[in-house]
């Protein structure tokens, strides 16, 4: 007798690491694969995600690097999202 394998795959918008990681943290409960946009990190603190949900693998992206290299950031949300 075959055996259904079941995939719970979640999409959610942070808008900000600091207001959405307590929803990620629920979200990792419940779901095997998960879809992170604007979590609104530099290149360099992505791995902050890591430590929200330390059972998942999560692999992430920034376009700020070259922006926070050249100048200060000023009103304009650039584009970051992740898979956990």
């Amino acid at each position: 007798m075959a055996h259904a394998l079941s995939l719970k795959i979640a999409t959610y918008n942070m808008h900000g690491i600091k207001q959405g990681s307590p929803y990620l943290k629920e979200l990792c409960c419940n779901h095997d694969i998960i879809f992170v946009q604007e979590h609104w990190l530099a290149p360099f603190n992505v791995s902050l995600l890591d430590d929200i949900c330390p059972d998942f693998v999560c692999y992430a992206t920034s376009a700020m690097g070259e922006v926070i290299s050249n100048k200060l950031l000023v009103g304009t949300l650039w584009w970051c999202c992740c898979v956990c």
